[in-house]
């Protein structure tokens, strides 16, 4: 039992050094370094608890891991799925939609986030001066060193 493990955590272990009289761990208040000096006699309580609870769980581990693979080897059920047979309800927050941004406040590509239709993109169209020389390869790199300009994500 002593080296069971939750969380990639030793149980009894953690237990014991929680409440040693050397603070471990993250102190983030005064009140993490106020340790007793005695053993208390709600602890005795406490550790015939766990290590009850730890006994029960070490005999089970052997039906706990033919369960796991079980569950593993059956089929995947998403979130959509369950809400669509009614085994969960729907979030809350898309009971009512939220109204939609007015124009100027929408970022750009964002506009049919809200249900709105988006608006017709024009292809952007190379430059004169950037005329495209069917002979000569195209740059496959990106924009220069120190360049200011940000493409978006």
């Amino acid at each position: 039992m002593r080296n069971y493990e939750v969380g990639h955590r030793k149980v009894l272990d953690h237990w014991f050094t929680a409440r040693s009289s050397k603070p471990t761990g993250r102190i983030g208040s005064p009140l993490d370094r106020m340790r007793s000096e005695r053993w208390r006699s709600d602890w005795s309580t406490e550790l015939v608890d766990i290590l009850s609870v730890l006994r029960h769980l070490t005999s089970i581990e052997a039906e706990q891991a033919n369960l796991l693979s079980h569950v593993l080897a059956g089929p995947l059920i998403n979130m959509a799925e369950l809400t669509r047979r009614g085994v969960l309800e729907p979030p809350l927050h898309t009971a009512s939609p939220r109204p939609a941004a007015p124009a100027e406040e929408m970022l750009p590509g964002m506009a049919d986030v809200d249900g709105l239709e988006a608006s017709p993109v024009n292809p952007l169209q190379p430059a004169p001066e950037q005329a495209v020389d069917p002979g000569r390869p195209s740059r496959t790199h990106g924009p220069r060193r120190g360049s200011t300009r940000h493409e978006p994500r």
